[in-house]
């Protein structure tokens, strides 16, 4: 499987944060599309890897959005239910605390991908979990 690699700019504002985190949607769609077409069922089969590009494709819809409107709640609550809680890392320094709270959204934070660090590829996440 051809494999995504950015390094990441650090981010210095909830703005940057984000873009941050479309660029990283963007690839891990990129990857997943690619697993579909050309990938060997090794770890998911074409459906699941659409199923999964698409998630991302609405995570990027999500945070381009938040880009042009500035609403952090909505923006949230749309990544919470996508399930993409995982890679708020960034976006967590600079938003307000007690959002999270609010929103009732829990961190792993073993999962998050760390700043200035490659993006994990899809097949580094199995079918049975998390590595």
């Amino acid at each position: 499987m051809w494999l995504a690699y950015v390094e990441y700019k650090s981010a210095y504002n909830l703005v940057s944060a984000v873009e941050n985190l479309a660029q990283h949607l963007r690839h891990l769609q990129f990857d997943a599309e690619h697993e579909a077409v050309y990938g060997m069922d090794q770890f998911y089969n074409e459906e699941e890897c659409t199923k999964i590009a698409k998630n991302y494709e609405k995570g990027v819809e999500a945070c381009n959005l938040y880009l042009h409107t500035s609403d952090l709640t909505s923006f949230l609550e749309t990544i919470k239910e996508l399930g993409l809680t995982q890679f708020l890392e960034e976006v967590e320094k600079f938003a307000p605390k007690n959002i999270f709270k609010r929103l009732k959204i829990n961190f792993n934070k073993k999962h998050f991908v760390k700043k200035n660090r490659f993006i994990q590829p899809l097949n580094s996440y199995y079918k049975n979990g998390i590595r």
